[in-house]
């Protein structure tokens, strides 16, 4: 088991107001979400996001993909993975 951690903003100069993401890693897909309301540039409201996933194998593609069209989408900084200590 694994943890994903990141944090996530939007672009607050262009709609919509709702930014998402699509994270995917083999056998995981989440989509996060991110208000802008109320953030500017200087302060963008940046918020932690995690999920945990079971790799398939000793090696696995993590994706970040944005689900608004153009160049006012999601900000994403700070991904961490760390793997969890096994159940006792």
């Amino acid at each position: 088991m694994y943890r994903v951690t990141f944090r996530i903003a939007g672009n607050p100069d262009a709609g919509p107001t709702i930014k998402k993401l699509r994270v995917t890693v083999p056998g995981t897909a989440r989509t996060f979400a991110f208000d802008v309301t109320g953030a500017t540039r200087e302060k963008m409201k940046w918020a932690v996001r995690r999920f945990d996933f079971t790799a398939q194998g000793d090696r696995a593609l993590l994706r970040f993909r944005s689900l608004v069209d153009g160049s006012a989408g999601p900000a994403l900084d700070f991904v961490t993975v760390v793997e969890l200590a096994p159940a006792p």
